[in-house]
């Protein structure tokens, strides 16, 4: 089986092969990313854990429940899973690793805020409604946001979910309670992980974390209005030039102001020669910098035999072309 490793390593071929690769063929590259992306059968579908009729959005019950998983396993889950539904929102995705002006990752397209009425538009609110399911706080989330929509029903969610989608991440990679704490605050779980001796992942300042697959990367948000303002994104692929990292509520970094909600999304974002992540550059002359890291504790660690890549992914795609 192709693996969700290979799929990220076609984002780095040449701009002139990817567009011969997906030259009227995105539609079947985009169903192959969702079938080969998947983690395992055990991982829930947001879908089985929320709807999106009418203009609202409802939980069903038992939601909060998850698989459990041996620990060794936790970071090819975290992945898969996110890639998954990276597949789901489209594959949309920025360049934010030279600096400068902000681009689009050929041959993405760049983050948006998905709404109700847009094609496809009711699923994917349905989906963000099932992260919010693992949330302590995801009752009351989805309450506010449903008031919001009886008032204005073309927009899409006005409320914060990128911490709700590495809840729901880490949820579905087999994490209890103990493990991590589910919030909609990636404050309070980056604080978990500071204190909890159980916690799945180790806190460690920026000038500490060099960050691997299936690490959480924060970055610094904190503002005089949002004291504990940061936005988490899980590395799924690094080189020793670039980082590829997945998180829910990217906006689009190109305009100046960004909006302040997005889509989920995959960003690159520039390695230097020691291996940390560099800051992000900004239209405006504003730069975001990395506030910490969380280190998954468990000892796996990807090699790119684990995934049988010896094979070209080339020929690999070649096969259902």
């Amino acid at each position: 089986m192709v693996s969700s490793e290979l799929i990220l390593r076609f984002a780095m071929l040449s701009q002139l092969r990817r567009e011969k690769l997906l030259q009227d063929n995105r539609h079947l590259f985009g169903a192959l990313l969702v079938s080969l992306a998947v983690a395992s059968e055990s991982v829930s579908e947001p879908l089985d854990r929320a709807d999106f009729d009418n203009g609202q959005a409802t939980l069903r019950n038992g939601g909060q429940d998850c698989v459990s998983v041996k620990a060794n396993d936790y970071r090819l889950r975290l992945i898969q899973t996110a890639v998954k539904e990276w597949a789901r929102f489209g594959f949309h995705a920025l360049d934010l690793s030279k600096p400068g002006r902000p681009d689009v990752l050929p041959p993405f397209d760049p983050p948006n805020l998905p709404t109700p009425n847009e094609n496809g538009g009711p699923e994917l609110m349905a989906r963000i409604a099932g992260y919010w399911a693992v949330v302590p706080s995801g009752h009351y989330t989805i309450s506010k946001q449903n008031s919001l929509w009886a008032l204005h029903p073309d927009e899409g969610w006005q409320q914060h979910w990128s911490a709700a989608f590495t809840s729901w991440l880490t949820c579905e990679s087999g994490m209890d309670r103990t493990q991590f704490k589910r919030s909609g605050s990636h404050w309070n779980y980056v604080e978990y992980a500071k204190h909890a001796p159980n916690s799945a992942f180790r806190f460690e300042t920026a000038s500490q974390f060099i960050g691997n697959e299936g690490d959480l990367a924060c970055l610094d948000r904190r503002d005089s209005t949002h004291p504990h303002g940061l936005h988490c994104f899980l590395i799924v692929r690094k080189t020793s030039q670039n980082a590829y990292l997945i998180g829910g509520n990217v906006p689009d970094w190109r305009q100046s102001p960004a909006p302040m909600y997005g889509g989920l999304a995959l960003i690159a974002v520039g390695v230097d020669p020691s291996g940390f992540l560099r800051r992000i550059d900004l239209p405006g002359n504003e730069s975001i910098v990395w506030f910490c890291g969380l280190a998954l504790k468990e000892n796996s660690h990807f090699e790119v035999d684990q995934f049988g890549l010896d094979e070209s992914i080339t020929s690999r795609l070649d096969r259902f072309q």
